[in-house]
């Protein structure tokens, strides 16, 4: 089989990810998030990720929201208008996110973060600020949230060597 389209890169890529309307693919390119308009073909303006190589994308249940993990914080952009919103994160003493997990159904962001209360599943607010931790643990580094964001599931091999590797499930309510 053959693609439906090839889209040519100007720099290695490490983070893709489609839209859930399916009309937006955001890409990973150097320190740049690229937007493609997956209807037109058309390139559309991106974000600048400063100084930092982007790690993961992940859209908001609407396409309208993107946000944008770059080593240690995550910038959420408003793709229509291409507005930063808000940044979580980055500096000493401030969460550090581990990964961007989640928009919920009022378009908080919810990370696998590291905050004021430990390491755990952290839901924010719309200006980026720490609502509350869903699921506070010692998680290894590759986990995954339902998507309704009522289970949460980590690898757990990593962050206890003396047990077997194992997935752990947690509820977030």
């Amino acid at each position: 089989e053959l693609p439906l389209t090839t889209i040519p890169l100007a720099g290695a890529c490490r983070a893709v990810e489609i839209s859930p309307t399916a009309r937006v693919l955001a890409a990973q390119e150097g320190r740049k998030v690229r937007l493609v308009d997956l209807v037109s073909g058309e390139n559309r303006d991106g974000f600048d990720a400063g100084d930092e190589k982007v790690q993961h994308l992940l859209f908001s249940r609407d396409g309208r929201l993107l946000a944008v993990h770059a080593r240690n914080y995550v910038a959420v952009w408003d793709i229509e208008s291409g507005a930063r919103r808000y940044s979580i994160g980055g500096g000493t003493g401030k969460t550090h996110v581990l990964k961007p997990l989640l928009f919920d159904d009022e378009q908080r962001l919810i990370c696998h973060a590291s905050g004021k209360a430990g390491v755990g599943v952290v839901q924010f607010a719309l200006d980026g600020t720490e609502l509350r931790t869903l699921v506070k643990g010692n998680f290894g580094p590759f986990s995954s949230i339902s998507s309704d964001g009522k289970l949460f599931a980590s690898h757990a091999g990593l962050s206890r060597s003396l047990e077997p590797e194992t997935i752990e499930i947690w509820s977030t309510e």
